[in-house]
């Protein structure tokens, strides 16, 4: 409780400020430290020769407890609670000495709290945690924990008998489970074959076969960040498609790292499969359902970390079938528009055919230290390529991708029989995801080349080509069954395409701190590199652009984590999800004609698929609003 406050992480923070707001569980955290004190005086009674400095480190976790409540502006119910809890203890004052002769009443008392909170964990394990909050379940945990401590201090051998038994227990049993529910591999995209058959199967490709423009295939790329990644990527995407009737069928494929490929999960669960002929996109209310990113899938998480799964590390075999990680998972599936979707196997969750794009989620694999990609089509250069035979779920492909130290543990994926990975969370190799969508593109503007050399120079390559055009402005030369194509990348992301744009002028220096801040900041850096590449590659707003003859075709949706105070966990209020969904689409994207004077990346991206500003006689045309290449 000390180094909660110290360090003040904004999840905490947040989830305290919820805690209290609701009253209950800050009551019921209270009362739990409360019984933590009066039970630890118990055990003091004498035993030692300094009651005072037992009686104060008794009371500190209350304290601290009570400081941060009112911290989190509920003055008056810290009051109350420090009130009530001083004359309860002092009541307890008149018990001296009962107690002290049967220790085993205030072990005991504390076991039975912790007992009843860590069964009505494992029977509910949503419910219970989101009723009585993240508050109550840290209480409950330090409590027991520390009377076990404060009780081997005083009785030392038990305490030492006790802690070697626990070593034991550490080094002979085995760990938590924390292997992916998998299943045989029956079907496997090829990456040439699945765009092909991607592209043919388009409900409006003839519109723009008939207006003599480039089909747009758009790649998204969505940023970690946990709840506040996966709600911004959830919300970004929905509004755009809630405004433009054909964006999802345009998508081919959705890359996300961390937070950011669950908020690709949760939005492709809701995505109507059902393709659409070419229509503009409209302005129109906002509405949405937030429920998927303002749920709290934190409790739930927290309980089974701190409760069930330290129990489940003693015991000579396994209690659990789930780790937090699959909590977390099952969380998510519950809160979104289409549970069944999230529990298909990776590798049949796409259908050419359809409208919903490939959900293609970055891990990094432990062992090597590689990008590993879980995808339904085969990525290109992604390397090694592994043979797999076992299938994951699509929640647990995102959430493994998610799997960042402490609040999740990394996972194993039994990829085949004879093949194990250790998988850790996508950041660690790359957090925005562009770099693996910029493989992609890279991957289809090479094999357009390829046919294009074939058929001038050598004659090879007969049959239907994909070419990938540079502007999408310009009369696209459609022959026979060829695909004429425009690569556009959306970021989802909240870093800046710069990596120097965090530059410290006078930075400072710690022995300790430095590797860490090290790994971190190397972390963001990679990070903002794959944007700037792939901003130059596709000639973003703004930035360089490698081919002067192209069109527009990168586009960010950003926002500001730190500025907005967004936390690092997985509980997210309505309040910052409204202006997580305002700074990542403004309200005006949709009315680009109203406000050609100011168009941002958004109103620029939608506009593609507007074919009525493509028409010979069309006013304003699409040249008219944004000029030349």
């Amino acid at each position: 409780y000390a180094i909660l406050p110290l360090f003040s992480p904004a999840q905490y923070a947040f989830s305290l400020e919820t805690d209290t707001s609701r009253v209950v569980p800050a009551v019921v955290a209270a009362t739990v430290l409360l019984l933590f004190a009066v039970c630890s005086l118990a055990l003091v009674d004498g035993r030692l020769r300094t009651p005072v400095a037992a009686a104060l480190l008794a009371v500190a976790p209350l304290t601290l407890f009570l400081f941060d409540v009112f911290r989190a502006g509920s003055t008056g119910l810290a009051i109350g609670l420090a009130v009530t809890g001083l004359a309860l203890v002092g009541a307890s004052r008149f018990a001296k000495g009962r107690a002290s002769e049967h220790p085993w009443v205030p072990l005991g008392a504390m076991t039975l709290v912790f007992a009843a909170a860590a069964i009505s964990a494992a029977l509910d394990p949503f419910g219970i945690p989101r009723a009585f909050g993240a508050s109550t379940v840290i209480a409950v945990f330090i409590s027991f924990a520390g009377i076990l401590v404060f009780a081997a201090t005083l009785f030392v051998r038990v305490g030492l008998a006790s802690g070697a038994a626990v070593a034991i227990a550490l080094l002979v049993f085995p760990g938590n489970d924390h292997s992916l529910p998998v299943q045989p591999l029956k079907l496997n995209h090829q990456f040439d074959i699945a765009l092909s058959d991607w592209l043919d199967s388009r409900a409006d490709l003839a519109d723009y076969k008939a207006a003599r423009r480039p089909y747009p295939v758009v790649l998204v790329s969505a940023e970690g960040g946990g709840i506040y990644a996966a709600a911004h990527a959830y919300q970004a995407l929905s509004i755009i498609s809630a405004r433009c009737p054909t964006f999802a069928q345009h998508v081919f494929a959705l890359v996300g790292v961390s937070g950011g490929a669950v908020g690709n999960a949760l939005f492709a669960a809701g995505v109507d499969p059902m393709q659409r002929p070419a229509t503009a996109c409209t302005d129109g209310p906002r509405t949405l359902d937030t429920a998927p990113v303002t749920t709290d899938h934190f409790s739930p998480l927290l309980a089974r970390f701190l409760l069930l799964e330290p129990l489940d590390r003693l015991w000579p075999g396994r209690l659990l079938a789930a780790d937090r990680a699959m909590i977390l998972a099952e969380s998510f599936r519950l809160a979104s528009a289409s549970p069944d979707f999230l529990v298909t196997p990776l590798h049949a969750s796409w259908d050419p055919t359809g409208a919903r794009p490939a959900l293609i989620s970055v891990a990094t694999d432990m062992w090597n230290g590689s990008r590993y990609v879980m995808s339904p089509v085969d990525v290109p250069g992604t390397l090694p390529r592994l043979v797999k035979r076992n299938d994951m779920r699509v929640v647990d492909a995102a959430v493994a991708s998610a799997r960042y130290p402490l609040e999740t543990p990394t996972a194993r994926y039994d990829a085949a029989p004879d093949l194990a990975l250790i998988l850790a969370d996508g950041g660690y190799y790359e957090n925005s995801g562009a770099e693996t969508v910029v493989d992609i593109a890279t991957d289809i503007r090479l094999e357009s080349a390829f046919w294009q050399y074939g058929r001038q120079f050598t004659g090879a390559y007969p049959g239907c080509a994909v070419l990938v055009d540079a502007d999408f402005r310009t009369d696209a030369a459609w022959h026979g069954c060829d695909r004429h194509i425009f690569i556009i990348h959306l970021a989802i992301t909240g870093t800046q395409a710069d990596p120097n744009a965090q530059r410290v002028s006078n930075p400072t220096q710690s022995f300790l701190f430095d590797p860490l801040t090290t790994i971190l900041e190397s972390r963001r850096s990679r990070a903002a590199l794959a944007l700037l590449r792939a901003s130059e590659a596709l000639c973003g707003t703004g930035s360089m652009c490698r081919n002067p003859n192209s069109s527009l075709g990168f586009f960010r949706s950003m926002i500001s984590p730190t500025e907005m105070g967004l936390p690092l966990g997985w509980h997210l209020s309505p309040v910052l999800a409204a202006q997580i969904a305002e700074a990542a689409i403004p309200s005006t994207s949709f009315r680009y004609l109203e406000h050609a004077e100011e168009l941002d990346d958004i109103a620029i991206l939608v506009m593609h698929f507007d074919l009525s500003l493509e028409l010979p006689n069309a006013d304003p045309s699409s040249a008219d609003l944004l000029g030349s290449p």
